[in-house]
């Protein structure tokens, strides 16, 4: 037996390995997962321009890359984001991600924008949710959507927290 964290768009991929894997999972966590998916998926070409820009300034422009995402960021996520350790971290974990290129990250993004195709009715172990109610790039309204679907979801809205709220956070949320 084990336990899940979905962080960001983790999120799905917890909750269909708990879907799937039933007694084995003992419970997931997800923070600041994404919305259930409404709609249309964004165009594959923005995804593709928008991940290699990324890509492009976490490996060649660190600086620009961080002044770039701190420029929409909400001011819990410019705190979170103030140590040099906390930059690195998210640095790293970028750098990671496009480690193969931008292709996997755009496609990743247009995946996300689908339907996710999870059972949430089966998922029968604890799932706590844990939203920053300053994230950004999810809504409020969405996790509790999706911590509503499932059968023993609870939802946490953490009311001085961005995106990077786990940064800081992460003994709470892993106790």
């Amino acid at each position: 037996r084990f336990a899940l964290l979905g962080f960001a768009e983790g999120g799905p991929y917890a909750l269909a390995c708990a879907s799937v894997l039933g007694e084995m999972v003992s419970g997931t966590t997800l923070v600041a997962a994404p919305e259930f998916p409404s709609g249309s998926p964004p165009g594959g070409f923005a995804s593709n321009v928008a991940a290699s820009l990324t890509s492009l300034l976490a490996r060649r422009a660190p600086a620009l890359y961080f002044r770039r995402l701190l420029r929409g960021a909400a001011p819990a996520d410019r705190a979170a984001l103030a140590t040099v350790a906390a930059r690195q971290a998210v640095l790293r974990s970028v750098r990671e991600a496009f480690r193969h290129g931008s292709r996997g990250v755009a496609e990743e993004s247009l995946l996300i924008a689908r339907p996710w195709g999870i059972d949430l009715s089966a998922i029968h172990s604890p799932v706590s949710h844990w939203q920053p109610a300053d994230d950004r790039a999810t809504s409020v309204a969405g996790p509790g959507t999706l911590a509503a679907a499932i059968p023993a979801g609870v939802l946490t809205i953490t009311p001085a927290g961005g995106r990077y709220w786990l940064l800081n956070n992460a003994a709470q949320v892993l106790g």
